[in-house]
């Protein structure tokens, strides 16, 4: 279980909460979502083929990670239709 520190959660901000998340989980995922209540805060990454997503309970920092990962196949498909639109005008 990953803990977030308390500097993070008292102000959070998407950017420094993604930076520190993507360190202390090794990502590499550049899209990110981001949802702040007063409960929790949901970040997800995501990348071609893979999906991460971090709820952190903010009274206590506390942080539950699910990641799930489609493999090779979902990232050649991703890749081809990024491909596709971008060769056709879609993109």
């Amino acid at each position: 279980m990953l803990t977030v520190p308390r500097s993070l959660l008292e102000r959070p901000n998407q950017e420094n909460l993604g930076h520190y998340l993507r360190g202390a989980l090794s990502l590499q995922s550049p899209a990110m979502k981001y949802r702040a209540d007063d409960d929790e805060i949901d970040v997800t990454f995501t990348a071609p083929g893979s999906r991460t997503q971090v709820m952190i309970h903010r009274a206590d920092g506390t942080a539950r990670v699910e990641s799930e990962s489609r493999g090779l196949f979902a990232k050649l498909d991703a890749c081809t239709r990024d491909s596709t639109a971008a060769t056709s005008g879609e993109a």
